[in-house]
């Protein structure tokens, strides 16, 4: 049985420990597994939520740079979703819902980081990933 993806992509981040250019791999290979998946469509929502679960709390854990990571993310969602036929809202929203689940346990200072950079590149962003960090599992 294969890895879930948000399994896979928190191992793959994981290793980028101490990389300057760490988020923009991040997005890259978020990216990659949202392709490589073939999903469409509706169904591939849930898989955007899982694969930046996986790419967030990966690259907490290597003390990458979060905040610029959520971008690189979030970019590249937007890029595949259009591919995908799905629709961008819904695709942001899966994504930002990901990326708070991934940041579970994540100090304050670093959440607020990310809800401000999110916002400052994807207007509207940080009220759902801000409600999202402050929903129960």
């Amino acid at each position: 049985m294969a890895q879930p993806i948000d399994e896979q992509l928190k191992e793959a981040v994981a290793v980028l420990r101490a990389k300057g250019d760490a988020p923009i791999i991040t997005g890259r290979l978020v990216k990659e597994a949202l392709v490589a998946s073939g999903r469409s469509g509706i169904p591939a929502i849930s898989l955007i939520r899982e694969a930046c679960l996986g790419a967030m709390s990966g690259l907490f854990l290597a003390d990458g740079d979060v905040p610029s990571g959520a971008v690189a993310v979030m970019r590249a969602v937007a890029e595949w979703s259009s591919d995908a036929g799905l629709d961008p809202m819904d695709a942001m929203t899966s994504a930002v819902e990901g990326m708070a689940a991934g940041l579970r346990g994540a100090p304050p200072a670093d959440l607020l980081a990310v809800s401000s950079r999110l916002e400052a590149t994807f207007s509207g962003s940080a009220e759902t990933f801000n409600a999202a960090c402050h929903r129960p599992n």
